[in-house]
């Protein structure tokens, strides 16, 4: 499986995993299903895009600049994208709930990115 795969998959847990552990928990109404989607699909065009124009080139066991914003812009992103889709379905926004997606998308992003690089050259 390629790094931009497991990538693509773990940015769609991160998701998932925040929503359902934010303070509203697992989406029990279909506005809440829609702005779960709306997250889910605009993080991975998001991830899409990010990779298309901002690929990440570091050596093993190196994590550098580029993908510490390579990561937030991921994270920041998700959460614009969450945040945009929670204001167009007229839902409360939960800013600790947009933090923990922020928080817990770019640490991840991050330790995927210096993990497969240390897996993969083993």
């Amino acid at each position: 499986m390629t790094n931009f795969l497991k990538g693509l998959i773990l940015a769609i847990v991160v998701v998932i995993a925040t929503s359902f552990t934010s303070e509203t928990g697992i989406p029990v109404t279909f506005i809440q299903l829609l702005v779960l989607v709306v997250t889910l699909i605009g993080t991975a065009l998001l991830y899409f895009g990010k990779n298309y124009v901002w690929p990440s080139t570091t050596a093993l066991n190196i994590i550098d600049l580029h993908d510490i914003a390579s990561s937030l812009s991921i994270a920041i992103g998700s959460a614009v994208i969450n945040w945009a889709a929670t204001v167009a379905t007229g839902q409360a926004i939960i800013w600790k709930g947009l933090f923990h997606l922020i928080i817990i998308t770019a640490c991840s992003t991050i330790l995927m990115e210096f993990g497969c690089e240390s897996i993969q050259k083993k």
